[in-house]
């Protein structure tokens, strides 16, 4: 039985109405997301024909010394493991894919234009620039706020949907025919399933572009110096010795990335990422800290070792555009938020035929109105002699 509550009508009003704008714009995000996802979950599968075996820290360094001899600018080493059987270097220009023997596989320039660089700049500000903006407002936060009140109109929607909780079905989730009646029950049972996805995304992705906002929820420190050594310990100045010792401090992790420091970086250290078994999801998240100039081991931070808040925090980039995680989660991502798309459209679809259903119910009605009335004006018309 339906709740006529004031409460509820005005929830339903709200729900119906406000959805309308917000979802065409979470519709768009969802979509311009799903297509740039997919490009990197196929990239996970392409190894370029190489077989990962185990390669000595003595292989990695004689490999990365030779292939970031002459290379500038670069700010990412990526080594040989089971997921990706290669050397890769990146920088601001290009992308440099090596097998084990040394052997240029592919070399790919970065572009900032292109078919998925449009469908970023959609999913992330909605092509609106983001200093100047839209009415002085970055697109950024346009982005954020959308993705804030889909969760609202989500959580709106389960209060609803607990009086009809009984005919929730699996089987619904994809409506079966045209009919509105499909539609509505899809966009039910679609929506109660995916929340927890809706409340994911929506979180981590206005996390990211309020990170100051997400690191006083979750209580991480703006400038925390955890994992780093009082007295830095000298290290011989070779990439032997860095990837030795990074090894020696993560006995149980595996090297995946070398990060070399930024301009803005205030440590100037080179951080060594490894995956090791209290990781998450596959995430390089433990690191080993190596200053190259001074050739000092400055510190070393293991993911298990921080508190719920700060790995939250960490997870919150990977968790949300599924890069540096395990394909299996990135799938799980992509089917979740196309099905969540489905679940906005058949909403909109079952509103929109809603109305379109009323106004030929009005329109039929005026007609058989007008026809009474000319057949009680034609019936009265005979009545006289």
């Amino acid at each position: 039985m339906k709740n006529k509550s004031p409460v509820n009508r005005f929830l339903r009003f709200l729900h119906r109405w406000l959805s309308l704008p917000i979802a065409i714009l979470f519709f768009v995000m969802i979509v311009t997301g799903v297509i740039y996802g997919a490009r990197d979950f196929i990239g996970m599968f392409n190894h370029y024909g190489q077989h990962y075996q185990p390669v000595s820290n003595t292989d990695k360094a004689h490999a990365i010394e030779t292939l970031t001899a002459s290379k500038e600018g670069l700010f990412q080493v990526v080594v040989p493991t089971p997921s990706t059987p290669f050397y890769r270097l990146q920088s601001r220009q290009e992308t440099l894919t090596y097998a084990a023997d040394l052997s240029l596989l592919e070399q790919k320039e970065r572009k900032r234009g292109g078919f998925f660089s449009f469908m970023l700049k959609i999913h992330r500000t909605f092509f609106i620039d983001r200093k100047e903006g839209l009415f002085g407002i970055g697109g950024q936060h346009y982005a954020a706020w959308v993705a804030l009140l889909a969760m609202l109109i989500s959580l709106v929607g389960l209060w609803l949907w607990w009086a009809f909780r009984k005919d929730f079905r699996f089987k619904q989730i994809v409506p079966n025919s045209r009919k509105r009646r499909d539609f509505f029950y899809s966009h039910i049972s679609a929506g109660v399933m995916l929340l927890v996805f809706i409340l994911l995304f929506g979180l981590t992705g206005a996390g990211i572009t309020y990170r100051s906002i997400a690191k006083e929820v979750l209580s991480v420190p703006k400038e925390s110096t955890q994992g780093f050594y009082e007295t830095p310990k000298p290290v011989a100045n070779n990439w032997q010795s860095w990837l030795d010792e990074a090894s020696a401090i993560m006995p149980d992790g595996q090297l995946h990335t070398i990060r070399y420091p930024s301009k803005r970086s205030k440590t100037g250290a080179m951080e060594f990422r490894f995956v090791t078994q209290g990781d998450w999801l596959g995430m390089a998240g433990s690191t080993v800290w190596i200053h190259p100039k001074r050739s000092e081991l400055i510190g070393a931070l293991r993911f298990d070792e921080l508190t719920i808040g700060e790995k939250l925090y960490r997870m919150m980039v990977p968790l949300h555009i599924g890069r540096g995680l395990t394909p299996t989660y990135l799938g799980l991502m992509l089917v979740a938020m196309t099905l969540t798309a489905l679940m906005v459209f058949s909403g909109l679809w079952s509103l929109l035929s809603k109305k379109r259903n009323v106004r030929g119910k009005i329109k039929k009605a005026r007609l058989r109105w007008l026809r009474s009335r000319l057949l009680n004006n034609d019936k009265a018309t005979r009545s006289y002699p």
